[in-house]
Formats: C-alpha cells, structure tokens, sequence
C-alpha cells in the first residue's frame, strides 16, 4: 500500500519545461494541476493511515496506569498475599488489566468447548480448498 502511496510522488519529463512531466504510474495525470494535488493529498493521508492507525492502537495495548507508586504498593500486596515476586505480581496485574479492555474479543471462548477450533477449522478449509 506505501509503494502504491510513494508512486504518486513519481514524475517523469517529457519533454523540455515543467508542463511537460507527467505520473509515471498514470502518464494521463500531469505533475502539476489539481488533479496531481489531489493524487498527492491521498498518497499522504494513505501513507499518515497505515502508519498512525497501527501506532494508536499499539498505545492504546501498552498505556498503563498513570500512578506507578500506586502500582507499586498494590503488586506488594498481591505478591505477600499470593506467595510470588513483586514482578510477578505486576505482570498478572497487566495481564487483568488487558483482558479487561480486550474482553469483546474473547468472551466466546470456552475451554469447554476447543475441539470446536478444529471443527470450524476444518469446515473453513472445505470452503477454500482448490478446486482440481
């Protein structure tokens, strides 16, 4: 998709002065006008896309609380309470906290119920198998 956004920003010369260059991916759309400033603002709020998306959602997985001392005397309770490191404890905490956030993707799941994964497994593989 960035290769794609990039090759907007290609020209090449035609011929002799500036009204002359033209996309090399859509020799149709000339280096210069509205129409190259548009194929530009959509190379760059694809490429501001792809990027920024995944970085937000990385901050939104990695932000932790905002008072560490408070962290901090809360997994020394946990650590005495269940016989584990401090470490530990902070990393179980994280985990919590996580599965909290992300709990509408994994509500369904019941370990009850695994051999159900081989199942839809297997009938997704009958769905997009090769035809001979």
């Amino acid at each position: 998709m960035c290769t794609a956004a990039f090759s907007l920003y290609n020209c090449r010369q035609l011929g002799l002065g500036d009204f002359n260059r033209t996309l090399v991916a859509d020799a149709a759309v000339p280096c210069a006008g509205a129409a190259f400033s548009l194929h530009r603002a959509a190379a760059a709020a694809t490429v501001a896309f792809v990027t920024l998306v995944p970085l937000w959602f990385l901050r939104g997985m990695t932000r932790g609380p905002d008072d560490r001392e408070q962290e901090r005397a809360v997994a020394r309770a946990i650590a005495a309470d269940q016989h584990c490191t401090e470490r530990q404890a902070r990393d179980l905490m994280r985990d919590l906290g996580r599965n909290q956030r992300f709990s509408f993707l994994t509500a369904g799941y019941r370990p009850s119920h695994t051999w159900w994964e081989s199942v839809d497994m297997m009938r997704k593989l009958t769905i997009v198998r090769p035809v001979p």
